[in-house]
């Protein structure tokens, strides 16, 4: 069952809403747009600022009725108007290179929003690689976007890693401080100073069983290929990273996974 609402005089989406539920604050209001109650000629929605028509139908529904974001590859962690972050498996690229004919995080985003919204669009704010897994954050709107990306050094508060390197590494906590170089060959090198950007990693040791060694790594900066370039530099690549000089991997795959991202929201 829904409750229905026709549009007499362009408006925008949320300023209708409140018209709609005097009795609801903006909060709750704008709770019913991220739950993907609110349907907008039949298309559910959770863009606030929606130009609505004259004669347009909006509709409140009871349950969420959203499709689902259903992809082995990816899986929603959080998503209102403005940000979707998604948690991305190994082997699947951020977005698509020059070739172009690989499947993305990036398409099937924008596949999924687009089933509720057709006009809806998507943003990327920032990327990890293809063998690394862990969370991506994509804007919804250019206005998130922008914010996102003009002052990602002050919105994001924390970036963590966690992965498991070759050997031992016995100092239980310590800095990396390198400067990288990105080549041709689409690998980063360490250089000396006045020909690199100045990279800065952070990391802990969680466990280690002699063979292999566990971390957690903090980003400072966030240079392509960091963390990998990184702790090759120091004898210790990541498993699986046969880029970078790792043995193949006992896992099938690279061990390096984007665990956790604190941001403010735009």
């Amino acid at each position: 069952m829904a409750t229905h609402f026709n549009v007499k005089e362009d408006c925008q989406l949320l300023e209708f809403l409140m018209e709609c539920f005097p009795q609801n604050s903006r909060n709750s209001v704008k709770k019913m747009l991220e739950q993907g109650r609110i349907y907008a000629n039949g298309v559910a929605t959770t863009q606030f600022n929606l130009a609505l028509k004259a004669g347009d139908l909006v509709s409140l529904g009871k349950t969420d009725l959203r499709p689902k974001l259903n992809n082995p590859m990816l899986s929603l962690v959080y998503e209102d108007q403005d940000i979707i972050v998604v948690n991305k498996k190994s082997g699947l690229l951020t977005v698509a290179t020059e070739k172009g004919e690989e499947e993305t995080a990036y398409r099937i985003l924008r596949e999924y929003v687009k089933s509720a919204d057709p006009g809806q669009k998507i943003f990327i704010v920032h990327r990890i690689d293809k063998e690394t897994s862990g969370l991506l954050l994509f804007a919804k709107n250019e206005e998130a976007k922008k914010k996102l990306q003009v002052s990602w050094d002050k919105c994001v508060k924390e970036r963590e890693y966690i992965a498991v390197v070759e050997g031992n590494i016995s100092k239980k906590k310590g800095t990396i401080r390198l400067h990288l170089l990105e080549q041709n060959n689409l690998l980063v090198k360490v250089v000396d100073e006045p020909m690199g950007l100045a990279s800065i990693t952070h990391y802990n040791v969680l466990k280690t069983n002699g063979q292999f060694t566990m971390l957690s790594l903090q980003l400072e900066t966030g240079r392509k290929h960091q963390i990998r370039a990184h702790l090759s530099a120091i004898g210790h690549p990541v498993v699986g990273d046969r880029k970078y000089g790792a043995r193949p991997s006992p896992i099938k795959r690279m061990a390096l996974h984007a665990h956790s991202l604190v941001f403010e929201h735009p």
